[in-house]
């Protein structure tokens, strides 16, 4: 039986993110998000923890901060710590695979993590740039 270990958030940065470097050079990143559910009497906050590594930790360190709205997709994970009075701790943070940026003021929405494929199209070096696209995607159409 196959399992599945996605999250997906979308909250506000609740602090500018932490950036330290491993022995190796590694770039790892941490910070939270509050993700805030409203409803008519009330509201609750929940904070999560993230976590970044290599050069996604370094485009949070130069272009998340406090405040932003931001999109985050990874995986959870729990890790097990000793605390400085010797007890055992545990920590669950979401590790991250992708993370966008969410009303921009000067650009509108940005997207850090994502590649997206380039439009061969774009650049003349598709041979195929003047034809129509084959609208044949396996789905029949459907009114609505």
């Amino acid at each position: 039986m196959k399992s599945l270990n996605k999250c997906e958030f979308i909250g506000n940065v609740g602090s500018d993110p932490e950036v330290r470097y491993t022995g190796n050079g590694k770039a790892v990143a941490n910070f939270s998000i509050a993700c805030t559910d409203k409803w008519k009497d009330g509201e609750h906050t929940e904070w999560v923890r993230l976590v970044a590594w290599d050069k996604l930790a370094e485009i949070v360190g130069q272009y998340v901060h406090k405040g932003d709205p931001i999109y985050v997709e990874g995986t959870m994970r729990t890790r097990k710590y000793q605390h400085n009075d010797g007890s055992d701790r545990y920590i669950t943070e979401i590790r991250l695979k992708e993370l966008i940026m969410l009303g921009s003021k000067s650009t509108g929405t940005e997207s850090v993590g994502r590649t997206r494929p380039q439009d061969p199209a774009a650049d003349g070096s598709d041979p195929d740039s003047g034809r129509q696209p084959a609208l044949d995607d396996g789905f029949d159409d459907i009114p609505f």
